[in-house]
């Protein structure tokens, strides 16, 4: 799949929560939480959960530590980046 080709609302569907847990993804615009904080577009992303849409947490922020946690994102919204550095899993070795 291209790095910006949108996930289909049918791959959204094929896969199985196991299936999307720790899938690397690229954000395809920015996206605003309800607090009004923007993830911008082309940023990475790991999949955590996949519950009335994909749930994505980000790398932590070298400057302050921050790491944003966004829940139920359109898969629309996302693209899968095969070929992007694996972000780290939590628990393992640096």
């Amino acid at each position: 799949m291209s790095s910006q080709t949108p996930i289909s609302p049918a791959m959204y569907s094929k896969l199985t929560e196991r299936e999307w847990i720790g899938r690397n993804v690229m954000t395809l615009a920015d996206i605003t939480t309800a607090g009004g904080i923007v993830y911008p577009n082309g940023s990475l992303a790991k999949v955590t959960r996949k519950f009335g849409g994909l749930h994505i947490e980000g790398e932590k922020c070298l400057c302050c530590g921050v790491k944003l946690l966004i829940r139920q994102i359109s898969p629309s919204k996302l693209s899968l980046v095969d070929d992007a550095p694996l972000l780290p899993q939590e628990g393992g070795e640096a």
